[in-house]
């Protein structure tokens, strides 16, 4: 059985908001900023399919990692704090991190279709500020993460490209993610819902 209790706050924050996203019909992905001592100091979800009125809402720019990483004071800098995701961020979001001067990103699953971790960044100022970028968590967080990717896009398939994103994420994902769009109703709290959830992986 999952272990929800002995995940890190980051991770079940992190997760809560990506199902919170899911719920709001936009691309489930859900990301913190997390300070040395692991205590949440901002929180971000995706934002991209909802109405214009919160932040970058209803834009191509309203990804998680961007939502959580813009709620910094620019006064300060954040070497030792962690950007968490549900989804290996972008190469905006990726950026963005640098940007904002956090010294290391973590995120559950990989983002074989647009995931920006894994490529090779080179200026100046990437060579000289760069986050550390952890492997993915993988587990079950990892899976969730990228079922939640699959039902959403085979739930939303006149999306541009939304094909090409269910296949990228694989059979085994793809799979779990009908199954989750089988679900009847949705709990609105992601704990309530994950029992529900992990029985599609």
């Amino acid at each position: 059985m999952y272990a929800w209790a002995e995940l890190e706050e980051p991770w079940r924050v992190a997760l809560e908001l990506a199902w919170e996203a899911y719920l709001a019909g936009t691309i489930p992905v859900g990301s913190v900023v997390a300070d040395s001592n692991g205590g949440v100091v901002a929180r971000g979800r995706n934002r991209i399919f909802e109405a214009p009125g919160h932040g970058l809402s209803g834009s191509r720019l309203a990804h998680a990692e961007v939502d959580a990483l813009g709620q910094l004071p620019v006064t300060d800098r954040y070497r030792d704090h962690v950007l968490y995701s549900t989804l290996e961020p972008c190469l905006l979001c990726t950026a963005a991190t640098l940007l904002a001067t956090v010294g290391r990103i973590e995120y559950a699953a990989s983002d074989p279709f647009g995931g920006g971790c894994s490529g090779a960044i080179d200026t100046a100022h990437w060579r000289r500020s760069a986050p550390e970028i952890a492997p993915p968590l993988g587990d079950w967080p990892g899976g969730l993460s990228a079922a939640l990717q699959s039902a959403f896009w085979q739930a939303h398939p006149r999306l541009r490209r939304a094909d090409e994103i269910v296949e990228a994420f694989g059979e085994d994902a793809r799979r779990a993610g009908a199954r989750m769009l089988q679900l009847d109703g949705s709990a609105p709290v992601l704990e309530e819902a994950l029992p529900h959830l992990l029985d599609c992986l």
